[in-house]
């Protein structure tokens, strides 16, 4: 059989809850105003990892160690249009070409084709040399294009 409590033990449990929710609710008001008047904290770094030095003036020289080979994110290579030879590379590595500019003369049968850049930009390669026999969409010159305006 059950005892029923008398009244003033089930008031005190209420008082208490209701003493503990506003004890919690202080602390979490007190630690939102304490956490809101801090300021940033500056970023931190761990010395192993920095280099400390002086500025000095010179070339910069950045070493990457990795797989592949590093490219421009667009190079446009021009083909040659038809089989023939090579009768003389007009442009050299490094020059800048519009788009008419011829880069390269190639003979085919007695005819002399003119190779023009197509584009704008600036030529990177040219992997034929002079003489040399090339055939139909093998690339002559490789071309960096100018970036868009």
């Amino acid at each position: 059989m059950d005892i029923q409590r008398p009244a003033s033990v089930a008031q005190a449990k209420k008082r208490r809850q209701y003493m503990f929710g506003a004890v919690g609710i202080i602390v979490i008001v007190l630690v939102s105003v304490v956490l809101a008047r801090l300021k940033p904290a500056a970023p931190t770094v761990e010395r192993a990892t920095v280099w400390v030095d002086t500025v000095k003036r010179g070339p910069m020289v950045r070493q990457v160690r990795g797989m592949g080979t590093l490219v421009p994110e667009e190079i446009r290579w021009i083909p040659a249009a038809t089989d023939g030879r090579v009768e003389r590379v007009v442009v050299q590595p490094g020059t800048r070409v519009e788009a008419d500019t011829v880069v390269c003369i190639v003979e085919l049968m007695k005819l002399m084709n003119r190779v023009s850049a197509g584009r704008a930009g600036v030529v990177t390669a040219i992997p034929v040399g002079n003489g040399l026999s090339v055939e139909k969409g093998e690339p002559i010159v490789y071309v960096q294009p100018d970036p868009a305006p």
